[in-house]
């Protein structure tokens, strides 16, 4: 799902089903169960160009937050889990997919790290060019 808002977010024709059917491809055992890094890793260096991989809590929430876009990934609960953000006008931050009670929201980055990075390593896939 983030791989998907992320490229409808920039303009590319795809469909979910187009994404998921790839992505799925791509992983080696076809089980149920959450997207590996590696399949993310990949499919994104096929249409995203320029994409900055960013490792660490502080560290990935401050490239997301000089970016123009991206994808989080991190555990939401005891779940890991992939999220798509796009910078607003305002500055603030769209989040999509983030759980339940938050599957489209607007919120200030620092304030998605602090309520979301609880536990575990914070990976931030980010496009460059969110500030001046």
């Amino acid at each position: 799902m983030a791989a998907y808002n992320l490229r409808h977010f920039l303009g590319h024709e795809v469909s979910w089903d187009e994404v998921r059917a790839e992505m799925d491809r791509m992983h080696t055992l076809r089980v149920p169960g959450p997207t590996l890094m590696r399949v993310m890793r990949e499919y994104l260096s096929r249409y995203v160009p320029g994409i900055c991989e960013t490792a660490g809590r502080e560290e990935a929430l401050a490239a997301a937050e000089q970016s123009r876009a991206g994808i989080f990934r991190y555990r939401e609960g005891d779940t890991p889990h992939f999220i798509c953000f796009i910078r607003q006008p305002d500055g603030r931050f769209r989040f999509f997919n983030v759980d339940d009670d938050l599957v489209d929201s607007v919120l200030p980055m620092s304030q998605f790290g602090r309520e979301h990075f609880l536990r575990g390593n914070v990976i931030a896939l980010t496009i460059p060019g969110g500030t001046t």
